[in-house]
C-alpha cells in the first residue's frame, strides 16, 4: 500500500542515495479513517496524495508502461 510500505521504502531508499521509481498503477491502498474526525478517506484520495508527496521529493512516479519503456 502506498501510504505504508511503498512510502517507507521509497523515502528510505532515497535517503540512501538510490534513484527511486514507483509504479503508480501497480500498487493500491484502502479507505482509512481521518485522524482528526474519523471521516472515511477514499482509497483513491490516499493513493494519489501519497504518490504526490513521494514525487515531490523522493521518487519518480510513473505507470508501468513508462517504466518498461525506460529499459
Amino acid at each position: 500500500m502506498p501510504h505504508m510500505c511503498v512510502d517507507s521504502t521509497a523515502r528510505d531508499a532515497s535517503q540512501r542515495g538510490y534513484r527511486v521509481i514507483v509504479a503508480a498503477d501497480a500498487c493500491a491502498t484502502r479507505p482509512l479513517p481521518a485522524a482528526d474526525d474519523g471521516e472515511i478517506l477514499l482509497a483513491d484520495t490516499i493513493h494519489r496524495a501519497t504518490l504526490a508527496a513521494l514525487q515531490d521529493r523522493f521518487a519518480d512516479v510513473c505507470n508501468v508502461a513508462a517504466i518498461q519503456a525506460m529499459a
